[in-house]
C-alpha cells in the first residue's frame, strides 16, 4: 500500500497545483472527484509540470519494484525492450483507436471504445 498512497500523493500534489481538491461525492457513493478550490487559486504550471514527472518518475518505480522493468522474454537486452514499454506502446496503440463521445464519467467530451474495440494484452509478457 506505500506504493500506491506514494502515487496517490503526487497525484494530490498535482490538483493542487492546477487549484482543485479531492471530495467524495455523498450522492455518487464513495467515488473521489476533484472540484475547484473553493477561492480559485490560478494554476501553477511550474508545480503541474514537476508533479506530472513525478507521478510518472514514482509510477516507474513502481512498476520496477514489481519486475516490469525486466527484460521481455525473449528479446534482446535494451531499455526499451522492458515489460512496460512493450505496455505502454500497446496501450498507446489501443488508445489511438478510441473516438470522441461521451462516457459514463459525464464529460460531454471524452474517448469511447468503438465497437469491436479490444482492450491490450500482456500474456506473452508476463511469463
Amino acid at each position: 500500500t506505500m506504493r500506491l498512497n506514494f502515487i496517490l500523493e503526487e497525484v494530490l500534489e498535482l490538483a493542487d497545483a492546477a487549484g482543485y481538491e479531492l471530495f467524495i461525492d455523498g450522492d455518487e457513493g464513495t467515488i473521489p472527484r476533484f472540484q475547484p478550490i473553493q477561492e480559485p487559486v490560478p494554476a501553477n504550471l511550474e508545480d503541474c509540470l514537476d508533479s506530472l514527472i513525478d507521478i510518472v518518475y514514482v509510477t516507474l518505480g513502481t512498476a520496477d519494484m514489481m519486475g516490469f522493468g525486466q527484460p521481455i522474454p525473449s528479446t534482446v537486452k535494451s531499455y526499451w525492450a522492458t515489460i512496460w514499454w512493450e505496455a505502454w506502446v500497446r496501450v498507446h496503440t489501443a488508445n489511438m483507436l478510441k473516438v470522441k463521445g461521451k462516457t459514463s464519467r459525464g464529460h460531454e467530451i471524452d474517448l469511447v471504445k468503438p465497437s469491436g474495440w479490444d482492450k491490450p494484452r500482456f500474456e506473452d509478457l508476463l511469463v
